[in-house]
């Protein structure tokens, strides 16, 4: 926005396009990974359990 027209190497619109993109990718994920990461605590404590 500020620099001149040859350093930039993206515009302003395309940049906040792959944030949205990218935020929604994670916000679909996050789910997934807390509820793998809950079911790996809880295969750890049966095993301690069991030692």
């Amino acid at each position: 926005m500020l620099a001149p027209k040859y350093f930039r190497f993206d515009s302003y619109s395309a940049f906040a396009v792959w944030l949205l993109i990218s935020r929604m990718v994670q916000i679909f994920l996050v789910p997934f990974v807390l509820v793998s990461q809950n079911l790996q605590d809880k295969h750890a404590e049966i095993r301690a359990e069991n030692n």
